[in-house]
């Protein structure tokens, strides 16, 4: 599983522009992988953990690669979902962190902080 997750990571990162849509899509279901860790978490807490931290390093990613595509609504629901997985936690986890430093990397000066 780790093999597969490094070589996601270096798809988007090394992806060219005209695959920009494609990486969004690969957002969009990442976010939805992530949320159900959330709301459905399995059995095993510490594999739930490692799931949740391979996601969020992914998507750490991909909102630096199409930050610029995501709308402020989604770009809202991605914060509100992070901070949602930090109560769920009851800590601030660093993947966590990162993601939300890859989201603001990627909103560039439309980071809506409220």
């Amino acid at each position: 599983m780790l093999a597969s997750h490094s070589a996601l990571i270096s798809l988007v990162q090394f992806s060219c522009v005209d695959t920009k849509p494609l990486v969004y899509q690969m957002m969009i279901h990442f976010v939805k992988t992530l949320e159900q860790t959330i709301s459905n978490p399995v059995a095993n807490q510490e594999k739930n953990t490692e799931h949740q931290n391979m996601v969020l390093s992914l998507l750490q990613v991909i909102f630096v690669r199409v930050g610029d595509m995501i709308d402020d609504q989604t770009g809202e629901q991605i914060v509100g979902l992070l901070v949602q997985l930090f109560q769920k936690l009851k800590q601030v986890t660093e993947q966590g962190l990162m993601a939300y430093s890859g989201l603001c990397l990627g909103l560039g000066k439309r980071v809506n902080v409220k």
